[in-house]
């Protein structure tokens, strides 16, 4: 009629709904992933008085993950599952097992520069400086889910999957940037200075797509 039972449940002569029987649970979890990063550097030396330093960086990173849900019947006898067709006709299978899985993935690029320069006067004396623009990086997620029944007999076996949801997003890191003074006293010792910024109002989150 209008009563809607599930695959592994059965209903009583009393009207309610109980699972059939015990049910062999297992779940599973897969993930993967990596994050690499390449530096193209030139560096040019002035007179052993300016050392002046550029590099141009590209970072990837990939990450998988993929979980399932199964329950299979223990005594397939116990989920009884009574077909009717359009013709009135009844058929009756057995619950045998199912399997509920999602997959989701998240692939990125990004890109960044840096430039330093040291200053060495003479005497022990050292300035330095630091600039590490903020890091560009494109990223895209990606997520299915997928479900899938089994019954003892197979023409009543059914299976979905739902279309790819796709997430793309941009994301700008903090710019960076450092300076530094050093003296040397001659073999005693060394005496030094850093100041570094952090530029968190300049991180930005920008909205690709979404579907």
């Amino acid at each position: 009629g209008e009563t809607f039972i599930g695959a592994t449940e059965v209903l009583l002569s009393n009207g309610r709904i109980q699972q059939g029987g015990p049910v062999m649970q297992t779940y599973g979890r897969s993930v993967s992933g990596n994050k690499c990063e390449y530096l193209f550097n030139i560096g040019a030396n002035i007179s052993d008085f300016v050392y002046i330093g550029f590099n141009l960086g590209f970072n990837t990173l990939t990450y998988n993950e993929a979980t399932y849900f199964k329950e299979k019947a223990v005594d397939e006898s116990d989920f009884e599952n009574v077909f009717i067709d359009d013709n009135g006709k009844e058929e009756t299978t057995y619950f045998r097992d199912l399997i509920y899985k999602h997959n989701y993935s998240a692939n990125g690029s990004g890109i960044f520069c840096k430039f330093g320069i040291i200053v060495t006067p003479g005497n022990g004396l050292r300035f330095g400086a630091a600039i590490q623009t903020p890091t560009t990086t494109s990223i895209t997620e990606k997520w299915r889910e997928s479900a899938e029944t089994n019954f003892s007999t197979s023409k009543f076996d059914c299976s979905a999957q739902s279309p790819y949801g796709e997430y793309r997003y941009t994301f700008n890191s903090p710019f960076r940037a450092n300076f530094g003074v050093a003296y040397t006293l001659g073999g005693l010792g060394l005496i030094s200075a850093d100041y570094e910024v952090e530029a968190y109002g300049s991180m930005r989150y920008q909205i690709d797509r979404y579907n």
